[in-house]
């Protein structure tokens, strides 16, 4: 049994929104992006295997403190497989979060075993730990290599280039026993990026770039925010929800891919502004409703034709 283990924020066993057909869905613990929209605060908190987990080999969650549990790739398979009968032809397993691919190393086991077993495998991404030497090479903005450094657990650039090289290899890796991605970009304006989750997209849309050299399938999905209008006064939307120009430009982004099998528009809501009280954060949307059935079906001419 593999020494590597898995932090699970939950999972849901007839998942149907998260890649073709029936899914078994695990959600990873952990995420460094702050999307303003983000529904599931609670999987933001990295775990580590110093906090409260135990070590020792299993094929059962070990539960701690914070509700996390903890797998290894085996046991993981063998719970999902019990649910194996309801997949049918094109279900299977995706992992999301969180962010999953801070746990490249377990996803990779993971994955691996789902393909020794037949199974169809799904990877939700934002891409935010996606990395190379190229852009550590032309990164200027300490925050960005600060996230890097903490990422690939580095010290200095030069270490930061040599660990993202072995990320890189890995990503690789993991990207032959993945049958689709489904890779959220947040924002194609990377100033408003900034703005709504906290860092830059340069390397989310790198990864979008490299998954079409691939020929890796990807859905493109993109939560919309209401439209900012000039009478409302709302700096916040102002500062981070797509303009006109921002729709095309994303469309046109797409339109560079040829690995793209599906765009996905998702509807920004507010059924997750509750953990934002219970956890005692601040929720920078509060009081702005979801877009209009106008702007949703306006949003979907210009992305999903």
């Amino acid at each position: 049994m593999s020494d590597t283990l898995g932090y699970i924020h939950s999972i849901e066993t007839f998942g149907s929104v998260d890649g073709p057909g029936v899914r078994f869905v695990v959600f990873m613990q952990g995420c460094k992006f702050r999307c303003a929209f983000c529904h599931n605060p609670d999987t933001w908190k990295l775990m580590h295997k110093e906090n409260g987990t135990s070590q020792k080999e299993t094929s059962e969650p070990i539960a701690d403190s914070n509700n996390v549990e903890v797998y290894s790739p085996e046991g993981l398979l063998k719970k999902a497989l019990r649910y194996k009968t309801y997949w049918g032809d094109e279900g299977g397993i995706t992992v999301s979060g969180g962010e999953p691919l801070l746990q490249i190393d377990f996803l990779i086991e993971f994955f691996e075993l789902c393909k020794k077993n037949n199974v169809h495998t799904c990877l939700d991404t934002a891409g935010e730990p996606y990395i190379n030497e190229e852009l550590v090479e032309k990164c200027n903005d300490e925050k960005e290599l600060k996230a890097y450094a903490m990422n690939l657990g580095a010290k200095d650039k030069t270490e930061i280039k040599e660990k993202a090289s072995e990320w890189h290899e890995k990503l690789l890796r993991l990207m032959k026993s993945t049958d689709i991605v489904l890779l959220d970009i947040k924002q194609i304006n990377n100033e408003k990026h900034k703005a709504l989750v906290g860092f830059s997209n340069e390397n989310v849309l790198a990864m979008a770039k490299e998954l079409d050299q691939l020929n890796v399938p990807v859905y493109i999905r993109h939560v919309l925010l209401p439209e900012y209008k000039d009478e409302a006064n709302d700096s916040t939307l102002k500062k981070i929800s797509d303009d006109e120009k921002d729709l095309h430009d994303l469309r046109a982004f797409i339109d560079t891919l040829h690995n793209v099998k599906k765009v996905e528009v998702l509807p920004y809501h507010t059924l997750g502004v509750f953990k934002y009280e219970s956890l005692g954060i601040d929720y920078r949307l509060k009081d702005i409703d979801p877009p209009t059935d106008e702007r949703i079906d306006h949003a979907k001419q210009i992305l999903c034709q």
